[in-house]
């Protein structure tokens, strides 16, 4: 019983980020976009372009690992400082940046 009480307190004491390592249960793409900051169809693309890791294909439709999906994001960082490898300085946090789609690094195009 004291073992279970010990992994309960450390559990508590975690934050969010790092539960993600712990995390059982697979996400859809609108939680990895929401965590990413990211527009669920600007984390479509990524798939398709093959961009972002941590994603399977279950009955047609796409999940993410959040332990991989965390991995990948600090690979990110640790490469350059972007996420989605562009160089605009938005680091995809909050994905908005006028355009409809939310794809970060998208505000010098013409429309």
């Amino acid at each position: 019983m004291e073992e279970t009480d010990y992994r309960v307190k450390i559990w508590k004491d975690m934050n969010q980020y790092d539960k993600l390592e712990h995390e059982t249960r697979a996400w859809s793409v609108c939680e990895a976009a929401q965590f990413l900051g990211y527009n669920p169809k600007y984390v479509y693309e990524l798939i398709r372009d093959n961009k972002i890791e941590g994603w399977f294909e279950v009955n047609g439709s796409y999940r993410f690992c959040p332990a991989k999906l965390k991995a990948w994001l600090e690979k990110k960082f640790r490469e350059g400082g972007h996420p989605e490898g562009g160089s605009n300085g938005s680091g995809g946090t909050n994905g908005s940046n006028g355009s409809s789609d939310g794809a970060p690094g998208r505000e010098d195009e013409v429309a």
